[in-house]
């Protein structure tokens, strides 16, 4: 959908940049990293998502706690090192 980028960031009043933007999404066990777009504050670094892009994010979060992940691609694996 395409929309005006918000202008000024609702945080700190600093100006936005429409780009997309990487997001790390956890849940359960498992994580996912996902490509959306967002409008990126040049002052804090805040990213503002529309309505549809939250609802995706939303979306994908509950499909990694549910352990639905067979439609997503794999690309490597987390380790914990101590």
């Amino acid at each position: 959908m395409n929309r005006p980028a918000v202008a000024l960031c609702p945080y700190c009043g600093g100006h936005t940049t429409h780009k997309k933007v990487e997001r790390l999404l956890r849940g359960g066990k498992d994580a996912a990293i996902i490509t959306v777009p967002a409008d990126v504050c040049r002052k804090c670094g805040q990213h503002i998502y529309d309505w549809e892009t939250g609802l995706k994010l939303e979306k994908v979060r509950k499909k990694l706690a549910a352990g639905q992940t067979g439609d997503f691609q794999p690309v490597g694996q987390y380790f914990r090192a101590e």
